[in-house]
């Protein structure tokens, strides 16, 4: 037995779902002209015929939890900040550990006799140590980065709330400018 899409022509749906013995030409028993019979294994009554071919349903919208968790994922992504150190391209995570280090030695620095050099833990494995002067500038650029990263996060996840922001596309496009 083969199962076949019934279809009408006329609006394109999926009426019926049947399984044949053999090819049952068209129209199929039972039907009337305007109704063909579309072999498919996979076919349902939620899929359209487009005048060539069986083509299932769009996949629906993601759910507002997902847009969300896209937008922190593509967020953290852009947040870490890229600097040689020691002639060597590091990405600095801007992890709440990261950033609470980076804010506590930036503090020690306006206290009384201050080091000459940082040391910064950027992952298990990887430490690494610093000038205060460059220190300095990277801590401000990981803060303006972090802050752009934000403010591209704030634009998504407002346009989320407000239903205007319904695809990935859209919030990949917030965070391309």
């Amino acid at each position: 037995m083969a199962r076949y899409a019934i279809v009408d022509t006329s609006t394109g749906n999926v009426i019926n779902v049947v399984e044949y013995d053999a090819d049952p030409g068209n129209p199929p028993p039972g039907f009337s002209d305007g109704v063909i019979a579309v072999q498919s294994d996979v076919a349902d009554p939620t899929w359209h015929w487009d005048g060539a071919q069986l083509v299932p349903p769009a996949p629906p919208p993601p759910a507002t939890w997902q847009l969300n968790q896209y937008v922190n994922g593509k967020s953290a992504a852009i947040a870490g900040y890229a600097v040689t150190i020691d002639g060597n391209e590091v990405t600095i995570p801007t992890s709440a550990d990261i950033l609470a280090t980076i804010n506590g030695m930036w503090l020690r620095l306006n206290r009384p006799n201050p080091p000459s050099s940082v040391t910064l833990q950027l992952d298990w494995t990887t430490v690494v140590t610093i000038p205060v002067d460059q220190f300095l500038d990277l801590a401000s650029g990981i803060y303006d980065n972090s802050q752009a990263a934000i403010a591209k996060a704030k634009v998504a996840f407002a346009g989320i709330t407000a239903g205007t922001i319904t695809t990935y596309a859209q919030i990949d496009s917030i965070f391309a400018s």
